[in-house]
């Protein structure tokens, strides 16, 4: 009895270390994966592969993917517990405390970065061949020679546009919007390779649910920006949700069923959020604020919907559950 006891104590003990392991490998697979398919994307033969490069772009593709590494993570967590529960309140808060610290390390310690990458981010990614006519969507484009992101003899032609060619001596390409500001007017430069977008697309189900998650990665970075206070219920409130799936995990006797069904959830969790932003939901908000007297937590109301219903998964997978449990142990 004791020898259990102590077992399943190591069990939980050993998760934020589980955590900590398993953020490190998705977080390296998810920070190489978007530096690649940014190469893909802005690939110039006059700009090489350099270590100089890959460091410049290192900032900013880790805060792009930190918090799906953050989410993936919950996710392996859950059914780590599933396995191996060890004392199962415990687990949960540890698991609940490990995610939501590396959350908020892993902002604040990119957030430093950030700034000091940009410049040679800037620098490295530019799609621009000198001396070669570059055809993009809106026009044919020529450059004389490229200085980091000032561009020098620039021609631009539009054959139905009046005039058809313009020139400008000198402009400025913005990396982060891929536009040229000409003196004529902006200029988008897509796609960056031509052959990038027709063949390296994801299936839509793979792109929705990268524009949903960029869009979560976003609300938590302005949340982040705003005050600790505002991420604390951003990022508390998704993790809460997320960490109390584990109740699907176990809801019925059927392993792979309690799989989709989680996944679904997980899924449809950060379909809804992007909704909950549009103005007829945002018109709803307001009622329910004004009706409750919490109309300067308006913003705030998807998050306490979200730690509500995480409570309620947990207080059902703490109660019912566990007294099935103990019922089958009982009876087995």
């Amino acid at each position: 009895m004791a020898r259990g006891a102590v077992r399943k104590l190591v069990d939980s003990l050993l998760i934020p270390l589980l955590a900590l392991s398993v953020f490190i490998v998705i977080f390296a697979l998810l920070v190489l994966c978007s530096i690649i398919y940014s190469w893909v994307g802005s690939y110039n033969p006059s700009v090489p592969v350099s270590l100089g490069r890959f460091l410049g772009q290192l900032p900013a593709a880790s805060k792009a993917v930190l918090f799906s590494a953050v989410v993936a993570t919950t996710l392996f967590l859950i059914y780590r517990i599933r396995k191996r529960p060890g004392l199962r309140l415990l687990s949960f808060l540890f698991a609940l405390a490990s995610v939501g610290a590396l959350l908020f390390f892993g902002m604040a310690g990119l957030d430093r970065l950030s700034g000091r990458g940009a410049a040679r981010e800037a620098q490295a990614v530019q799609p621009f061949v000198p001396q070669r006519f570059e055809v993009l969507r809106s026009a044919t484009l020529y450059v004389e020679r490229v200085q980091g992101t000032r561009l020098f003899g620039v021609a631009v032609v539009r054959p139905n546009a009046d005039p058809a060619i313009t020139f400008a001596s000198e402009a400025q390409f913005h990396p982060k919007g891929m536009t040229i500001a000409l003196p004529q007017g902006s200029l988008a430069v897509s796609p960056a390779n031509p052959d990038f977008g027709p063949v390296f697309q994801p299936p839509p189900f793979l792109r929705a649910l990268l524009s949903d998650m960029g869009w979560a990665t976003a609300a938590v970075q302005r949340a982040f920006a705003a005050s600790r206070l505002d991420f604390a219920i951003a990022a508390g409130a998704i993790l809460l949700f997320c960490m109390s799936c584990m109740m699907l995990a176990r809801l019925t006797r059927w392993p792979l069923l309690n799989a989709l069904l989680t996944l679904v959830v997980f899924r449809g969790v950060f379909w809804v959020l992007p909704i909950l932003q549009t103005p007829p939901a945002a018109q709803v908000e307001r009622q329910i604020a004004a009706a409750l007297h919490l109309s300067a937590w308006r913003a705030s109301l998807p998050s306490f919907a979200l730690i509500l219903l995480g409570v309620i998964f947990i207080l059902v997978d703490l109660t019912l559950l566990g007294w099935r449990e103990r019922g089958d142990r009982a009876h087995g």
